[in-house]
């Protein structure tokens, strides 16, 4: 990103030297709008990637519940004879 100095006192420029000082602020400001577009779609793709990397290596593991965890019907209360 790039930051833009303003001159000492904007009074004493004239209106091409104000025109100019517009465009160039305008050029850094569409400049550094470019650059956080770039840099949140940079984010977005690998926020996105992330998730399917976590999806990829957890998710066949974490989808499985263990086997004593498997029936939850089961009641361990009850007698075997009632469940």
């Amino acid at each position: 990103m790039s930051v833009m100095t303003l001159p000492a006192n904007l009074d004493h420029l004239t209106a091409d030297e104000l025109r100019e000082l517009v465009r160039q602020q305008a050029e850094v400001i569409t400049r550094n709008d470019q650059e956080l577009n770039w840099r949140q779609t940079k984010i977005d793709k690998l926020t996105h990637e992330v998730a399917y990397y976590k999806r990829h290596y957890f998710g066949v593991k974490a989808e499985h519940l263990p086997v004593e965890q498997g029936n939850c019907s089961r009641k361990p209360w009850l007698p075997i004879w009632r469940r």
